[in-house]
């Protein structure tokens, strides 16, 4: 079956931003609510929004694992910062606790 116009014009799902494909989604979803979708497209629309939305949960499962690496590294540099400060040749800092041992008589 040829192609229209609008089918050719139209981004692949996976070349579309996140944000436009939600947009697209909730659009073909108003459209069919409506009954603004003639049978004939129907199908044609629900597999789109298919593809879109297979393709926004693989963006956001990308994401998620950026982000979780991006804080795996945030949390091991402070592990690394947090030793060094114990390294920098001074006394270890004393906790309140601590200086509050100090104060008393025996």
């Amino acid at each position: 079956m040829p192609r229209s116009k609008a089918q050719k014009a139209r981004e692949e799902p996976e070349d579309v931003p996140y944000a436009k494909a939600v947009e697209e989604i909730e659009q073909i979803l108003d459209s069919i609510d409506r009954d603004e979708t003639e049978i004939d497209e129907l199908s044609d629309k629900v597999e789109r929004a298919v593809s879109l939305i297979r393709v926004c949960q693989e963006k956001l499962r990308a994401t998620e694992s950026k982000v979780t690496k991006v804080l795996a590294d945030l949390d091991q540099e402070g592990d690394i910062d947090s030793q060094a400060g114990d390294n920098n040749g001074g006394p270890p800092e004393e906790s309140p606790e601590q200086e509050e041992d100090d104060d008393l008589p025996f």
